[in-house]
């Protein structure tokens, strides 16, 4: 049984970081893509 609870205590941690990781992967690469995406749009109202 302390097995079972320690397997799900793990289960839990590692759910997550790994959440937490896909959103801080996901926020960089949308924030680089939104930067891009003004860059664009300010060189095109020159």
């Amino acid at each position: 049984m302390k097995a079972l609870i320690i397997f799900w205590k793990i289960l839990i941690v590692f759910g997550l970081v790994w959440y937490i990781n896909t959103i801080i992967i996901v926020g960089i690469k949308g924030f680089k893509n939104i930067k891009e995406m003004l860059e664009a749009v300010s060189d095109e109202k020159k």
